[in-house]
């Protein structure tokens, strides 16, 4: 009857309707045609599709990375429980940049999540941008934090692969101690914060076929809250920092965390060999909080693991831009000197250079002296002598002359040994420490010892009981070198070994080259080549650069890639056997790992922050595997790294000079606005995790003398401190004078000054 009555409207319902269908048909085909989508980088895809597959990476037409669920939300509700719940884009699209996806994680109680990520193809990587918006919060939830992962196609395992965590995570870690993280490859989750690493990157090389992920974020600047600490969960919405890392649960999954909970290895509150202890952080569920990151993904063949790790190093390095401001060059020389000669005097009557200064008040508080290593006291004395002749002080002169004749005189044992530290006591006697002779505390002293010969020796000043010094120590090396050329790593002064592990040969090479150099025996070249043969099978071809630090434990660390690196240099000076290039080039790929490459900030608001206000902490290096001490051992390396570059021709170590030239450089009190008793003094060691700036409120004299060395080089053999005056010469000129260095590095004959 109606439609009889009302065939208009009956008309318009049937049009109504057949729009309806034809409007929603339209919609799912638009949204179907647009769920899915690739990007093309050589020869890596990455697939992206709404339906089950999600993320899909494919090299050439093999899948390597299958992520069905790239939208992953731990939720923290009111009791402090959590929960992961994960979904995929219900919206994947093409732009004119990239591939715009969307989608959205609802929790069990009502929270609600949007996640926004756009990826494309930039500097020769696929970049992530990632945003995350709170749209909805559950009344019982409070806290969230997000992931993005990367799960490897079939069975894949910790054991299966080699990582670069910079400062934290080297190959296996074979050489980190038991309480370190990543020490345990079994492990099921190994999260880092990333200011714990240099930089804040994760490489996953696969062993079997080289195929190497690498994540870096480049975003943020890793803020936190002051005095952040503590593994119990926390919840702020000013943490910054992210934490990356890998799921072990089978198909091992390269990760980035937001923020950043660390574990199942932490050293917040120390390092412990105890696992499953996370160090949980969130940021708060807030309608309209977004978090906000940028990912670079790549994917690409490594020959070897130490290719992987020179790549993605100098790839972080390029896109991270690390600047530090100008330093005055001169100032820092002049300050450091100036410190080390108002300390280098007598102790109740005993000749010393104080083992520490306390921080900003100069006082000497322990007057103990230690021969090389931190201690420093004879490369000091050396640096003194060059000193004293620039600005005739005869104070400087004697006081420095007297340190090298009481250690020649007094740290020689029956058995050959070295004595290496001693303590001065109220009445002015002195009593030596029973402490082992660490080859690198040796090797250091007795260096400094033959630099301080040499120098006088070129003012017309002969002490030929100082080069016997150094030749009888070289003896006693030569006496005790292992058949395969190695070295103990310490001794008892009774002429036992102590640590009869071998890591460290590499420490005396370049002293027994410059001994070769100067006496023109051939015995200590021929020792140094034995050990630098041995060196080449136990630390070159492992990449096993350990030992470096005697008060840590036999572990990885930076300075032994540095010292790698210089002994290395020192045969290839003497023998151009492309070999020790080679080796000495990688060892400094390593060592520039351990810096970092971004400003982490520190709070302003703790005053036990030791780091000076307002600068920059690039060039900061991480001193060991095992917890986040970092220091400004790098400052050693501008002129190794220039010679590097003469060497090799390679750019990089040029540029990675002149940065660190000035980085470190930003923790003396130069221009006085820190009211330390002497611009010249530096906190000796802090963290730049938590507790952030915390640290040694001390100067060891080891900072001064690793801030000038590099400096007089630079100056004794291309004219100037400053690299970027050096830069401007002519690059024929700056060969002749690095092919001269090569031949004496600069030192006097025993018969005649040249």
């Amino acid at each position: 009857m109606a439609n009889a009555t009302h065939p208009p409207l009956i008309k318009a319902s049937r049009a109504l309707l057949i729009a309806l269908v034809w409007a929603l048909f339209s919609v799912s085909h638009t949204c179907l045609a647009q769920s899915a989508g690739s990007l093309t980088l050589g020869d890596i895809r990455i697939t992206i599709s709404a339906a089950d597959a999600g993320i899909t990476i494919f090299k050439g037409t093999i899948p390597v990375v299958s992520q069905p669920a790239p939208l992953q939300i731990e939720v923290v509700d009111d009791a402090g429980n959590a929960s992961w719940k994960t979904g995929n884009y219900d919206v994947v699209r093409n732009s004119n940049t990239g591939l715009e996806c969307q989608g959205s994680i609802i929790s069990a109680r009502g929270s609600r999540f949007r996640f926004r990520d756009h990826y494309q193809i930039s500097r020769g990587a696929f970049v992530i941008n990632r945003s995350v918006t709170v749209e909805a919060k559950s009344p019982n939830e409070t806290g969230f934090s997000s992931r993005f992962a990367l799960p490897a196609v079939g069975v894949l395992k910790t054991t299966d692969c080699d990582f670069l965590a910079p400062g934290v995570w080297y190959g296996q870690n074979e050489h980190a101690p038991a309480t370190a993280i990543a020490g345990h490859m079994e492990d099921r989750a190994i999260l880092i914060r990333e200011d714990r690493l240099a930089s804040p990157m994760l490489v996953v090389r696969r062993r079997d076929t080289g195929l190497t992920v690498e994540l870096l974020r480049l975003d943020g600047n890793a803020d936190t809250i002051a005095k952040e600490d503590g593994l119990n969960r926390l919840i702020s919405p000013d943490f910054k920092f992210g934490s990356l890392g890998v799921l072990n649960t089978g198909s091992l999954a390269p990760l980035f965390q937001y923020p950043g909970t660390e574990g199942e290895r932490t050293y917040v509150y120390g390092p412990s060999k105890e696992g499953g202890r996370f160090a949980r952080r969130s940021h708060p569920i807030t309608p309209g909080f977004r978090q906000d990151v940028t990912l670079s993904l790549r994917v690409y063949q490594s020959v070897t693991y130490p290719d992987a790790v020179k790549t993605s190093q100098r790839y972080a390095y390029s896109l991270l831009s690390p600047q530090a401001p100008s330093a005055n060059i001169q100032a820092a020389y002049k300050a450091s000197m100036e410190l080390m000669a108002a300390y280098c005097k007598r102790y109740n009557g005993a000749i010393g250079l104080p083992f520490a200064v306390r921080i900003p008040n100069g006082e000497a508080y322990d007057t103990s002296c230690q021969m090389g290593f931190v201690g420093d006291a004879l490369p000091a004395a050396a640096l003194l002598l060059r000193h004293s002749s620039e600005t005739k002080s005869t104070e400087v002169r004697h006081n420095a002359t007297d340190l090298v004749d009481y250690w020649v005189k007094n740290s020689k044992t029956s058995s050959g040994v070295l004595k290496t530290w001693y303590d001065i006591q109220p009445d002015g006697s002195v009593t030596w420490r029973t402490y082992p002779q660490f080859l690198r505390v040796a090797s250091d002293g007795v260096t400094g010892v033959l630099h301080a010969w040499s120098i006088l020796k070129s003012k017309g000043e002969n002490h030929p009981e100082w080069l016997k010094f150094c030749t009888d120590w070289a003896d006693w090396l030569l006496k005790n070198q292992n058949a395969e050329g190695s070295w103990y790593r310490s001794w008892k002064l009774d002429g036992t070994p102590e640590d009869r592990s071998t890591d460290t040969t590499i420490q005396p090479i370049s002293l027994l080259v410059e001994l070769g150099m100067v006496t023109g025996e051939p015995r200590w070249k021929l020792a140094a080549i034995k050990a630098g043969q041995a060196c080449l099978r136990t630390v070159h071809n492992l990449h096993a650069y350990i030992g470096g630090t005697p008060d840590n434990p036999n572990t990885a660390d930076k300075e032994a890639c540095i010292l790698t690196a210089s002994a290395f240099l020192s045969l290839y000076d003497q023998e151009r056997d492309p070999r020790w290039l080679e080796a000495a080039a990688q060892a400094a790929n390593f060592a520039e790992t351990w810096a970092y490459l971004r400003n982490i900030a520190l709070p302003a608001s703790d005053p036990e922050n030791l780091y000076p206000a307002g600068r920059s902490t690039v060039g900061v290096s991480l001193i060991a595997l095992g917890h986040s001490g970092a220091d400004n051992f790098m400052a050693a390396t501008p002129f190794l790294w220039y010679r590097l570059y003469i060497a090799t021709g390679d750019e990089h170590y040029r540029s990675f000079a002149t940065l660190v030239q000035n980085a470190c450089l930003q923790m003396l009190d130069l221009d006085g606005s820190l009211k330390y008793a002497h611009r010249g003094l530096l906190t000796e060691a802090l963290t730049l995790a938590p507790l952030r700036g915390h640290g040694v409120k001390s100067w060891l004299p080891w900072l001064s003398v690793t801030v000038l060395e590099p400096l007089v080089g630079l100056q004794d053999n291309l004219g100037t401190m400053d690299i970027s005056e050096v830069s401007k010469m002519n690059l024929e000129k700056q060969k002749q004078q690095m092919n001269a260095y090569a031949r004496a590095h600069g030192l006097e004959k025993a018969g005649s000054p040249q």
